[in-house]
């Protein structure tokens, strides 16, 4: 896993502290990104937004729909309480419902709610924000946000459309979840592991895979490498079952690059072979396969790879269940998933601001 090691200084320092010196890294576009919902990314955002304008540095945010929409579906806008001084791009046809956000730039864009605005928060209160979700008018966005904060731009979204999390659009991931996100709390634990796991997919180094991908992803189709990277066939793209194409290499065969999503559909009947090489998509965002597929396929020697990795930052947890049931060392379950990376409680960290306390961050 691709994590951010933590040392004895780091964790005795405040949040905004933490995150300056790891924006000084290369961290300027950080991509929020919710499991499900009521995993608490609105209020892990408001934590960092809010510590970061306390101690001098400016901040923007903006936040991606959650599902797909459609012309006949509702369009959900999150409220997201913010600080004074945060800037914001939002929709602009929820202004009205937003006195205290000053306009400062219209952006033409084709989102389901029209042209998007960037406002800075007059006076801290709950906002409607409603972004692009288009990745490079995101990229261009979140870019603006930063230089007009002058630090860091924050994007809140969801799993199920994890595009804006990705490598260019943004710089490093922290990962959201609640206890409610399955029947048990150890099921949910289970859930981050998988998730950082998958975020955390290295580069691919066992085959020079780069100019493979690119020309799969120029023709559109899935090739399979030898170990020098040279293609040794294309794999039509209506192609049901892989298999008896790759079993006919299988002399040859060490990589498949993929150039738009792994699905189950494409990796169960290799998981259930004997065949195994590595399967090499463009990043992390482009797997979207079952752990129990994602096991069988790592079993006996089956890789994942990335052509551009990821950043997975840290777990923020929610210990609230649905019924409003707070299930006590949620956090340590998921630590405990995934020991390599900092986990922190945001309902913890949220009282604990509303207490006017110093509290740290992911100690």
């Amino acid at each position: 896993m691709s994590t951010i090691r933590e040392t004895p200084e780091d964790r005795q320092v405040e949040l905004p502290v933490l995150l300056e010196r790891r924006f000084v890294e290369g961290i300027k576009r950080l991509a929020v990104v919710s499991l499900h919902p009521g995993a608490g990314s609105r209020t892990a955002v408001q934590i960092v937004a809010e510590q970061l304008v306390q101690r001098g540095v400016g901040i923007g945010v903006t936040s991606v729909a959650r599902g797909w929409l459609d012309d006949d579906d509702a369009v959900d806008v999150p409220g997201i309480v913010l600080p004074e001084g945060t800037f914001v791009a939002t929709a602009a046809s929820v202004l009205p419902e937003a006195p205290n956000l000053e306009t400062l730039e219209l952006v033409s864009g084709d989102t389901a709610l029209g042209d998007i605005c960037l406002c800075r928060l007059r006076h801290s209160a709950e906002v409607p924000v409603f972004g692009p979700d288009d990745p490079a008018m995101l990229r261009r966005l979140l870019d603006r946000l930063a230089a007009l904060s002058d630090g860091p731009a924050l994007v809140r979204g969801a799993w199920e459309r994890p595009g804006f999390a990705a490598p260019g659009v943004s710089d490093a991931v922290l990962l959201s979840v609640g206890a409610g996100y399955s029947s048990t709390p150890e099921g949910s634990a289970a859930a981050v592991h998988y998730a950082g796991e998958i975020l955390g997919l290295p580069r691919c180094d066992e085959v020079p895979a780069d100019r493979g991908w690119r020309e799969a992803a120029e023709a559109g189709t899935p090739l399979a490498l030898d170990r020098n990277g040279h293609v040794l066939e294309s794999i039509p793209a209506a192609t049901r079952n892989p298999l008896p194409v790759l079993e006919a290499l299988a002399s040859e065969l060490a990589a498949v690059v993929l150039p738009e999503h792994l699905s189950d559909a494409f990796l169960v009947p290799l998981a259930r072979s004997r065949l195994r090489c590595t399967l090499v998509v463009r990043d992390a965002t482009r797997v979207r396969v079952s752990p129990v597929y994602h096991r069988a396929w790592a079993k006996h020697g089956g890789r994942l790879r990335v052509i551009d990795p990821m950043r997975l930052l840290a777990v923020a947890t929610n210990p609230s269940r649905p019924g409003g049931a707070n299930v006590e060392g949620f956090r340590e379950l998921v630590a405990a998933a995934v020991p390599d990376l900092p986990v922190r409680d945001v309902r913890q960290d949220a009282e604990a601001g509303s207490r006017k306390s110093r509290w740290k961050f992911w100690s």
